[in-house]
């Protein structure tokens, strides 16, 4: 009994909140799980079973005490191995799953807070009904609107053609463009939206919802596609990014994600350019195909990512 009661004070404290383990246990001996030394098989699956329904609840909810996890982040994996260790970012202990999937979330916040942006756009300081004195309007009748108190820029819903605005610096290579547009459907007919860079005949990542598609265009012609959900009358995320990679290669990249879903960690479309890009503004697109207005907000340029 002495020899037990040694090395169950030796062994490392369980969490509160499992409570006490079984008062009656068998008496094998044998190694626990989860770091706990050795005890019995009744101690053993005591200490797999809090392990486990720990493991369940991080997968949807934090566990008790458990900071929660930023909502941009999305929701955390739905399987997850079953051991149990420290976390990072102080989110406490759980699986390597899922220490694994933080890590990767802390490292990319971090890697969006070191890039500055190299334009942004306040719409809050404008009137509405003006556009942008920096804004060069191709066509189409982009004007300020403003809805529960968010100003954005519009493009009616009519005519029906494909119209663009210009914006921020001109660059040719390693800038990323990010907005994000609002609008919706008209029975069967839905909307196409769009971020540019390099200017009229450069690339355009463009969200065609009647298609359920993602395109990336290189001028007129589409380059790549991949399908996209959209959801009528929900705010959609758009980033394009040119990078030079070697003196005769550049890639082009696209993504989309739903406003308040995470951004995807990577791209889910690339081209390879090998002619150099044009020294180009960055722009915004919309063909109302739905008849009904196409919104856009959040306007920013950054820095190409490595």
């Amino acid at each position: 009994m002495e020899l037990v009661s040694t090395r169950a004070a030796e062994r490392k404290p369980f969490p509160k909140h499992w409570g006490p383990p079984p008062r009656i246990q068998t008496q094998d001996y044998r190694p626990l799980p989860g770091g706990y030394g050795y005890g019995s098989s009744t101690l053993k699956a005591w200490i797999q079973g809090k392990l486990d329904r720990d493991a369940r609840q991080s997968g949807s909810k934090p566990v008790p005490g458990q900071k929660p996890f930023p909502k941009h982040w999305g929701d955390p994996p739905a399987f997850q191995t079953r051991d149990y260790r420290p976390l990072p970012g102080g989110y406490g202990n759980g699986s390597s799953t899922l220490a694994k999937w933080i890590q990767e979330n802390l490292d990319r916040d971090l890697a969006k807070a070191k890039l500055k942006a190299v334009y942004k756009t306040d719409f809050t300081k404008l009137k509405t009904g003006e556009v942008p004195d920096e804004f060069m309007v191709l066509n189409g009748d982009f004007q300020i609107r403003e809805e529960n108190g968010n100003r954005f820029l519009e493009l009616p819903g009519a005519p029906l053609d494909l119209f663009g605005t210009l914006f921020g610096p001109a660059e040719s290579e390693n800038i990323a463009v990010v907005a994000r547009s609002f609008s919706t459907n008209n029975k069967r007919r839905y909307p196409a939206f769009a971020v540019g860079l390099n200017g009229v005949g450069g690339y355009r990542a463009q969200v065609t919802a009647g298609k359920r598609k993602l395109e990336l265009f290189r001028a007129d012609d589409v380059v790549g596609s991949i399908p996209f959900h959209w959801k009528p009358g929900t705010w959609t995320w758009l980033r394009l990014e040119v990078r030079k990679v070697s003196d005769n290669l550049w890639t082009v990249r696209a993504k989309a994600w739903p406003d308040g879903g995470m951004e995807p960690a990577g791209w889910m479309l690339t081209y390879e350019e090998k002619e150099k890009p044009f020294v180009g503004r960055p722009s915004v697109w919309g063909i109302p195909y739905a008849g009904t207005p196409i919104r856009f907000d959040n306007l920013a340029v950054y820095p190409a990512t490595e």
